[in-house]
């Protein structure tokens, strides 16, 4: 259901005459500050929203620093707006010892409150005590569970096997990539041999719109401000509030419940019952129920949402590129034969590698928000405090005076001329920031990059990646993505024909 005119209206001419008030008195102190180059007032205010509400604030932030320049300060009534638009000024904010202690706050949103169990888990909270220890816990299983290190290794060699057999299973059929690829990646969390049903499956789709729906700005500054609206029966609010409270319900249902139930102490399935075992130590306490259900939704969206739409992204990429594809078959044939791909092999499978490179480059748009908790001088300007920070990968990735062509897609660029991947030191790796920098960066990177090399090397092992002859095949312009949670690709089908 949309939301009417009026529904909408009443809560944010509200909002927007309190803080028409705030910005007033906060001007009238700031005149002596020297604010960085932005657009401001009704203009930026109609941009941000227009843009939110369309999934374009990527485009319109490229826009502004093609106008304003690296560091663009976007000033409006619902508050003051950075973006970050250089790997030089992302790595300044976040990672450098003056400033990171400055910069990486989240903004206290209605969505942290009232979906995250008052901002219990990692993607959402302030840094704290707790949120360093939670972090840890988290990035540790989902390294182990990734299949990089040894003690799950047979357990993802179950996984791939299994992704193999559904395939032939359905050999020279036209296949949607959002179910292919959905059942496999939602095992990560609960483990290889965990069947998720399509009752599982449709609750963490339905929760990707839904939470894109609740942080579009107009509906957020309406419910953080009034968070009675939820409860307002027939509302646009109202009705948000209650599908999301549902989707959550049974997602929450089918993985924490149901796991929890039917765990073996100490014997994990998965990364739910490695919290579960680390819950139960004496020197964790604090880990409460609700911060694991709260990991759980940072998960659907870093270990879930974002690998998967990475595969679909990179399938489509090959299916339009099988020159590539090609190349990638002849260094996995020629390097690992007919075993099944390991960890171990992205030291050598280069071109995968940069591929897979290539893949997140082309299709990272803004970083989760960062906020300020004081005031911040960096290059002689001043970004207040309370200030939200958009690390803008979207520009930094496509900048033409670093990647030459930057909208297409060619592996070539990750590789030196010795044909080995570029090292961590070229310039085009310092400037390659799909998963942030400092200490908010995204826990599941390196989890989603094994599971995408290992993915990835055992599809092109066993199946061409064709475009589809009965459905439309999707064109390689930006109309074909989405910018929801994640960047993601419109639905579409592809074959995998079985290589002889």
């Amino acid at each position: 259901m949309e939301p009417s005119l009026f529904s909408i209206a009443v809560p944010l001419l509200l909002f927007c005459g309190i803080w028409a008030a705030v910005s007033f008195l906060k001007n009238a102190f700031a005149k002596s500050r020297k604010f960085p180059p932005g657009p401001r007032g009704l203009p930026a205010l109609h941009a941000v929203l227009k843009a939110m509400k369309t999934g374009t604030l990527h485009d319109q932030a490229k826009l502004w620093s093609a106008q304003y320049g690296e560091l663009v300060l976007c000033r409006t009534l619902i508050g003051d707006i950075c973006f970050l638009n250089s790997a030089r000024m992302v790595k300044t904010m976040f990672a450098s010892k003056e400033l990171e202690k400055l910069t990486n706050d989240r903004p206290k949103v209605f969505f942290g409150w009232f979906s995250m169990f008052n901002y219990r888990g990692v993607l959402t909270a302030s840094p704290s005590q707790e949120w360093i220890k939670l972090r840890k816990l988290l990035h540790s299983n989902l390294k182990y569970f990734s299949g990089s290190e040894g003690g799950f290794a047979c357990e993802m060699e179950t996984e791939l096997r299994g992704v193999v057999r559904e395939i032939e299973d359905s050999a020279h059929e036209e296949l949607d990539t959002t179910q292919l690829f959905s059942h496999p990646m939602m095992r990560a969390m609960a483990g290889p041999r965990f069947e998720p049903g399509p009752l599982l499956i449709r609750a963490g789709q339905e929760l990707n719109d839904l939470v894109a729906q609740m942080v579009e700005p107009s509906t957020e500054a309406a419910l953080s401000t009034f968070p009675f609206l939820r409860l307002i029966p027939g509302t646009y609010y109202a009705q948000l509030c209650t599908r999301h409270a549902t989707s959550k319900s049974v997602l929450l249902n089918e993985l924490f419940d149901k796991m929890k139930a039917s765990r073996v102490p100490n014997k994990p399935r998965g990364f739910l019952d490695a919290f579960l075992d680390e819950q139960s130590k004496d020197k964790n306490e604090w880990l409460c129920d609700d911060h694991i259900r709260a990991v759980i939704l940072d998960i659907v969206t870093g270990a879930y949402l974002a690998p998967l739409q990475a595969l679909r992204t990179l399938c489509f990429f090959l299916a339009h590129h099988p020159e590539v594809m090609k190349k990638m078959q002849r260094e996995i044939d020629e390097n690992i034969g007919e075993r099944l791909p390991e960890s171990n092999d992205r030291t050598f499978l280069h071109y995968s590698e940069a591929a897979i490179m290539e893949t997140l480059r082309l299709t990272t748009t803004l970083s989760f928000p960062h906020q300020t908790n004081d005031d911040v001088t960096i290059d002689g300007f001043v970004v207040p405090r309370g200030c939200t920070l958009f690390s803008n990968a979207w520009v930094i990735h496509h900048d033409p005076d670093v990647w030459g062509d930057p909208d297409v897609f060619r592996p070539e660029r990750f590789i030196d001329d010795t044909g080995h991947l570029v090292a961590a030191n070229h310039p085009l790796r310092q400037k390659f920031l799909p998963f942030g920098t400092g200490r908010r960066m995204c826990p599941g990177d390196g989890f989603t990059r094994m599971r995408l090399f290992l993915y990835t090397t055992t599809l092109l092992q066993n199946f061409d990646i064709l475009p589809p002859v009965q459905h439309d095949f999707l064109p390689l312009t930006n109309d074909s993505w989405e910018d929801k949670l994640v960047y993601e690709l419109k639905p579409h089908h592809l074959i995998f024909r079985k290589r002889k």
